[in-house]
């Protein structure tokens, strides 16, 4: 009598450890979307600066602090490079502090950057 239930216990804990690794496994997932959501609502912004910035000075910002005045601030984990930056279009990366991954976006004129191969469009990798 005594051997089913340790089965039916080692069951159940096989059962529940499956059960939190998946857990944890989504956990993962969710915050990593998180955290490309925020690059992707970072770039976004920066866009919307940009052009604010091209029409009072005539060129496209070459940094992202020179866009600040103009209301421009990504998430506090969020950092954006200008790679390029002309009177004629811009291309920007957006990383984030707490993953590898990388969002990515140019406009008009520039090189495409990252996985960005059309103008307009913000690709992440």
């Amino acid at each position: 009598m005594r051997r089913p239930r340790l089965v039916e216990i080692v069951v159940w804990a096989v059962g529940l450890t499956l059960l939190a690794a998946v857990a944890v496994m989504q956990f993962g997932a969710s915050r990593e979307r998180r955290y490309v959501s925020e690059m992707r609502e970072g770039l976004r912004q920066f866009a919307v600066a940009q052009e604010s910035y091209l029409y009072d000075a005539g060129i496209y910002a070459g940094d992202a602090g020179a866009l600040e005045a103009r209301g421009f601030a990504p998430g506090p984990a969020v950092r954006i490079t200008v790679r390029e930056a002309t009177a004629d279009g811009w291309a920007a990366v957006a990383s984030h502090a707490n993953t590898d991954r990388r969002c990515y976006l140019f406009v008009r004129g520039a090189a495409p950057v990252g996985g960005a191969t059309q103008d307009g469009s913000l690709e992440c990798d």
